[in-house]
Order: structure tokens, then sequence, then C-alpha cells
């Protein structure tokens, strides 16, 4: 039987457009709920309830088109991609270090304001090249997402890894008129190369996903990294560690696959923040292109690869990506 679970109650701290979950200074894995097994924990069920309220909330505030109307979110560019029919939209919000201190518990020692850059697309449910079916979005993105970044961008993910898992089987999470089902909960890290001479970077993060189970075939879901102070995963990777943020949502509508993701970083190191935000926007956006070509990739690798399993991921070159590896520590 499913445990259904409410909004935050009365008397808790209510999760606004600006919460202190989802934000690029991070949690301390101390402060995450017990992993408990086989059933969820009694505190699993607040703090799901404030990361998928912060997330929707914040990213329902982007434009549906390249222009603000006095959204906090400002538009960028509209960029074309060869492997994308769709054109992408990206926009920047900076959340101003005064609003992030209204909004700290006390715990964040250096508050400095976030530049998040988000990016809208709307794409064909096709299987057929410059889209991607419905299927292949969830499989690729919410099914199997860890596993497919590193397939897709094998020249910058060179490794990651599942520290722990939470038990979240028949969780919902009713929030407004969406009810959170197939929910997951894990403590990962992607390790990625930097041109030489920078260091190699560790990005800890907790990846929280779900699905709506008031749509049919899962026609909504979001994909919730946060990031974490694990300051121990420099030396288990001699890397630097660095913050990463992000929040993902895409939609089976009926103009299309509506696909959003809104990120906030910090590379850390010697790589300067100017430098790093200059190059957001287009990486990001770029993101697109990369995921379609791989996909139309992996349509023609897998049928022409005899032998291979249906849930295989083949990288650009033909060759099956070990599943992430699952390490406790």
């Amino acid at each position: 039987m499913a445990t259904p679970v409410q909004v935050c109650s009365p008397g808790s701290a209510q999760p606004t457009d600006l919460g202190r979950i989802v934000r690029l200074w991070g949690m301390d894995p101390s402060s995450l709920p017990p992993a408990a097994s086989p059933s969820p924990s009694e505190d699993l069920v607040p703090f799901l309830t404030c990361v998928f309220e912060e997330a929707a909330s914040f990213v329902d505030k982007v434009p549906t088109a390249p222009c603000s109307n006095g959204s906090a979110w400002i538009p960028e560019k509209t960029r074309t991609f060869d492997n994308s029919d769709a054109p992408v939209d990206t926009f920047k919000r900076i959340v101003p270090a005064s609003d992030l201190r209204a909004i700290a518990d006390g715990n964040v020692v250096e508050l400095r304001p976030e530049t998040w850059f988000v990016r809208r697309s709307v794409h064909r449910d096709d299987q057929k090249p410059g889209t991607a079916s419905w299927s292949e979005w969830v499989r690729h993105l919410l099914d199997d997402g860890a596993n497919s970044e590193r397939a897709f961008t094998p020249s910058t993910v060179v490794h990651t890894r599942r520290i722990k898992t939470w038990a979240c089987q028949d969780l919902k999470v009713v929030q407004g008129d969406h009810t959170w089902t197939n929910v997951t909960m894990a403590w990962e890290e992607s390790v990625q190369k930097l041109p030489w001479p920078l260091k190699k970077r560790v990005f800890p993060v907790l990846r929280v996903t779900a699905s709506d189970e008031n749509h049919k075939s899962r026609a909504e879901f979001l994909v919730i990294q946060i990031a974490l102070r694990d300051e121990g995963a420099a030396d288990r990777h001699m890397a630097v560690v660095g913050a990463y943020t992000s929040i993902e949502r895409l939609r089976h509508t009926m103009f299309g696959v509506e696909w959003t993701m809104g990120t906030v970083s910090d590379y850390r190191g010697r790589l300067p923040v100017w430098l790093q935000k200059c190059c957001a926007p287009r990486q990001l956006a770029k993101g697109v292109d990369v995921f379609l070509k791989w996909v139309a990739a992996q349509r023609t690798m897998m049928t022409a690869s005899a032998g291979g399993d249906e849930g295989d991921l083949l990288d650009r070159e033909g060759r099956r990506v070990k599943k992430v590896a699952t390490f406790r520590i």
C-alpha cells in the first residue's frame, strides 16, 4: 500500500521560491535523513516534500518564451544546434546574497550571490534524428540518468559512483496538483576532467528523482541534484571538490516534450568565477545538442550491436558503459 505524504504541515518551514535545500551552498551529508531499510525513514517524508516544493516552485517561474515579462529570469539567448530540431532558449537569474541571508539557517558561513542559468526547449515526440521519443527521454534522463550522462559526455565525465541509496518505495508526495511517485534518492559523485593545467573536479550530489502519477506514462518527471559538502571526496579522487546543484523537469505536453533545466555551480580551485559564468550558458544549451546526437547514435549502434542486452548503454564509440558502481563510506 502506498504511503501518502502531504506537503509540509502547518508549523514547519514552508518552502518558497527560494528554499534552503536546493541551493549551491549544499548540504552536509551528516544532516541527511537516515538511510533506513527496507522501509523509508520517518525523516525522509518532510525532507522530500520540501525538496519537490522548492524545485518545482523555482522552475515554475521560468518564462515559456524568450522574454522576461517581469520575471526574475532574464533572457540570455536563443540557440540552434545541428542535432536538435528545436531551438534552445536560455535565461539567467541572480539570487542576491541578501535574499539568501534571509533564508539561511545559520549553518552557512559564507554567503555569495547565486547565478543560475536555465535552458528551455520543446521537442517533437518522435524516435527520429533531431529529437527523441518520450520513452527515450524517460529511459535516459530519469531511469538511468547517471549512466547516460557518462555515456554521452565521455570526454568530460570520467567516473561516477553511488555512495548511498535511500529506501523510497511506495512514497507519494502530494504537491498542489502533482502526486510524485517512483521516488528515488541517492548520494552520488561525478568526476570530471578539465583542460590542462587544471586539476580534475569531483562533484558530490544528492540525486532525487520522481514522476507524477497524475499523468499517464509518467508524462512529467523531475531530476534534482543538490550539492553535498563532502570534503572527503578530494582525497578519494585526488581532485578539487566542486559544487553543483540542478533542477531538471520534463513534461509531455500537447506541443511536444518540454525540457527545462536550471543549474548553478562553482568549480572552485583556480578557475575564475567570471570565466565560469561566461561559459555556462552555452555549455548548458549545448547539452541538448550532445544528448540528442548521442540518442540518435545509440539507436543505430543498438540495432547493429549483436548480443547486447536491451538495457545496455553505449558510448559514442560503441563501447558498452559500465553501470554506476556503489561504494559505501
